[in-house]
């Protein structure tokens, strides 16, 4: 395990966390909410058995990674709903709203949660990490199998030492670390210690 002035650093300690959840048989997007709850506090555990349905891209679709949606999950558990921080005058779209003149209007343009912010700077930093390898944000191309219909040769590749799951335990880890630093970064845990 790397250390850090005789610490694990926190990417190391997630990592090991995650892989002890994918022994355990758990989907990505429960080992990344699991690994979260374990170093954040945050209550995942009822959210870790609905987040399986995220597992092999949208309940083995393919589609969008397990691991960036069960990230914006653990963003919002961080932030709650009803969070006193709501940002009044930001509209849902981005961006500052205009001062109020319209109350009809201003009651139906919500306020966007401050949550909203955090996630599109999940999704922003994820793409950045995925895109150059696989194309796109999607569990089959960043995993190189169909899940609905996987070869044995896809899953042979997958399953190979330095294969598609070592990189995607990899790509666990990194985005647990980010989904911890944006939470740690609003001091929404400064008691933040690994165990």
């Amino acid at each position: 395990m790397k250390k850090t002035n005789g610490e694990p650093t926190r990417r190391a300690e997630l990592r090991e966390r995650i892989e002890a959840y994918l022994d355990e048989g758990r989907q990505c997007s429960q080992c990344l909410l699991l690994a979260l709850e374990d170093v954040l506090g945050l209550r995942a555990e009822l959210l870790s058995g609905a987040a399986r349905t995220l597992g092999r891209g949208m309940g083995g679709s393919g589609a969008v990674c397990g691991t960036l949606t069960a990230g914006m999950l653990a963003l919002g558990l961080a932030y709650p709903s009803g969070d006193p921080e709501a940002t009044p005058g930001s509209l849902a779209r981005g961006g500052p709203a205009p001062a109020p003149h319209n109350e009809f209007l201003d009651a139906y343009i919500p306020s966007e949660p401050p949550v909203f912010a955090r996630c599109r700077e999940l999704v922003a930093w994820f793409g950045a990490e995925v895109m150059a390898r696989a194309g796109s944000i999607n569990c089959q191309d960043i995993s190189g199998v169909h899940w609905d219909r996987p070869t044995g040769e896809e899953l042979s590749r997958y399953f190979a030492p330095a294969g598609g799951l070592s990189h995607c335990v990899d790509l666990m880890s990194r985005t647990a670390e980010r989904v911890a630093e944006l939470v740690l970064r609003e001091g929404r845990r400064p008691d933040y210690r690994l165990s």
